[in-house]
């Protein structure tokens, strides 16, 4: 079914803020669009940035992003990826409180 393309474009701008906030590079505002690498020369994530990136977005969105697991790996790459992992990630919390409750 997916997501209103509004909601993830929100979302994307959300993970655009943090990876801006927590970098401390404005310039970056100009420079990161939904499909940038961010590993990339353009933006230029290192692994300590990676670790301190997974504990931001996971604080703010109240998931587990194991970054051993191959599928949060590739979802790091690109705003676009992150954003899609958040929204994957809330549809399984969702439908796990939902079955719990009904218990």
């Amino acid at each position: 079914m997916g997501i209103p393309m509004a909601d993830h474009d929100m979302l994307e701008a959300e993970v655009k803020e943090v990876i801006i906030d927590l970098l401390g590079r404005e310039e970056l505002r100009d420079i990161i669009d939904s499909d940038v690498r961010l590993s990339g020369e353009a933006v230029g994530l290192d692994s300590l940035d990676i670790i301190e990136l997974v504990q931001a977005l996971e604080d703010r969105y109240n998931i587990d992003m194991n970054i051993s697991d191959a599928a949060a790996r590739e979802a790091l790459g690109t705003i676009h990826g992150i954003a899609d992992y958040i929204t994957a990630a809330g549809r399984v919390a969702d439908s796990g409180s939902r079955a719990g409750s009904s218990q």
